[in-house]
């Protein structure tokens, strides 16, 4: 239990390093909210009572279908041997990592004359003399292998980085499969398993018309779908994305953002270009058609993209000009614009007004209608409400002293929910609910501390 335990602490400090998750979801009719928390998933009311809970402790974050009736899941399996790992694999990525495994005692050793010994100046470089774009989990993975199927492989491996105690250095080693599927609403516990992989799974957005599930895993978007006869399939849409992608109300395009170039240092101001990709079907084969590149951007931070039901996008970019500021003057700051994207046609860019917003735009989530946008930022627990139409914005929640880790949930266009922190010991987090008309009130009373532990981080007492 402990190294379940300490794998499970793993996956989600991959996952979330300290950013803001969706841990509640609203079907699209808005009848049944989707809660995650602490591994467990839940369905909820509107009233706030609960409908129904699986009996998993693995489950990182939901979605639902476009029409409301399944939820597409990502769940997480730490393993620890790579008998147990090899059966969660897909065949693509088993290879890739016996390939990996097979060469890693020999490149271990060439590698490390570069960087005089120092195995922890190793980076993703590591692994191009194998056509390998190698990250720690790929990594991990491979040395999982050659631990339990190659002895003098891990004989060679555990010299080369002088570790006086092979054994510790191989049960040290922690390696979580992620997984995509869909959960059965009924009979509760129902399992099909879409799409696995070593690697994180960052985001999951599901098509609103068709049954296909676009996951994001780090720079790498797919497009998933069960709906074949050869079984679930995952084709690759973009190898460059940079933050979250979302679907277009037709369910016809992924809109993302691609950045620029590859290898870009992370905290640093990064180009990327918002564009589309059209998605369609070929028999029972998901295609990916013609990509357009709506406009070039710059960035702050990976950001969040939501297309709007008017078919705009929302985007959150710096305002900035070419050639750049004279030092001394203000830095660029980031701003929502409105794109709106028409075949054949240049973006039309609509810049919104920015006052009474946070500085850091990373968090925010859009009504079902396109109305208005809830924002919240990490550093601290404001939750604010911006209207489109009249673009005024409104604080439902001052700073506290909290950092918020959850991010606000709208069932429609004039109802929100979202996690803050109160001043009692027996319940020091809720959920409130907010309406323009009443304003806030709490919605949580007397829920579990299973449910509301861990969804902001609270100031120390």
């Amino acid at each position: 239990m402990k190294g379940r335990n300490l794998g499970w602490v793993l996956a989600m400090a991959a996952l979330c390093g300290g950013c803001v998750e969706e841990r509640l979801v609203w079907s699209p009719d808005g009848s049944t909210g989707a809660l995650c928390n602490r591994g467990r998933l839940a369905l909820v009311r509107p009233d706030a009572s609960f409908l129904r809970e699986w009996p998993w402790t693995n489950v990182v974050r939901a979605a639902w279908s476009g029409d409301g009736r399944a939820l597409v899941v990502v769940r997480a399996w730490p393993v620890a041997t790579w008998t147990d790992l090899v059966v969660r694999l897909s065949t693509d990525e088993r290879r890739l990592i016996e390939s990996l495994g097979n060469g890693l005692p020999q490149l271990l050793n060439s590698v490390l004359e570069t960087v005089d010994g120092d195995a922890s100046r190793l980076g993703e470089s590591f692994g191009r003399p194998l056509g390998v774009e190698l990250d720690a989990h790929l990594l991990a993975a491979a040395m999982l292998f050659v631990r339990d199927q190659n002895t003098n492989g891990w004989a060679q491996i555990t010299a080369k980085l002088h570790n006086p105690n092979p054994i510790e250095l191989g049960s040290s080693l922690n390696v979580t499969v992620f997984e995509v599927g869909q959960a059965a609403l009924d009979p509760v516990g129902g399992w099909q398993p879409w799409f696995r992989s070593v690697r994180p799974i960052t985001d999951v957005r599901a098509n609103p018309r068709r049954p296909v599930v676009a996951v994001a895993q780090g720079r790498w978007l797919w497009a998933v779908t069960a709906e074949r006869e050869r079984g679930p399939d995952a084709t690759l849409v973009c190898d460059r994305l940079f933050g979250t992608p979302d679907w277009s109300p037709d369910g016809r395009h992924l809109v993302y953002v691609a950045a620029a170039t590859r290898g870009a240092a992370e905290n640093t101001i990064q180009a990327g270009h918002l564009q589309a990709t059209e998605v369609h079907w070929e028999g029972s084969d998901v295609v990916c058609g013609e990509t357009t590149a709506w406009l070039l951007g710059l960035f702050a931070f990976p950001p969040r993209i939501r297309v709007l039901p008017s078919g705009e996008v929302l985007v959150p970019t710096l305002t900035a000009t070419l050639p750049s500021p004279m030092a001394g003057s203000e830095r660029p700051q980031p701003q929502w614009y409105l794109v709106g994207m028409s075949p054949g046609s240049n973006a039309a860019l609509r810049a919104l007004a920015a006052a009474g917003l946070p500085m850091d735009l990373r968090e925010f989530s859009v009504s079902p209608g396109g109305r208005r946008v809830a924002v919240c930022e990490a550093g601290s627990d404001a939750v604010a409400v911006y209207d489109l139409q009249s673009q005024r914005v409104d604080l439902v929640w001052p700073k506290t002293g909290a950092q918020q880790r959850t991010l606000p949930a709208w069932r429609t266009d004039d109802e929100l929910f979202f996690a803050v922190a109160t001043k009692l010991p027996e319940e020091p987090i809720r959920w409130m609910r907010w309406t323009p008309e009443g304003g806030v009130e709490v919605w949580s009373r007397r829920w579990p501390s299973q449910w509301l532990e861990g969804l902001l981080e609270l100031p120390a007492r």
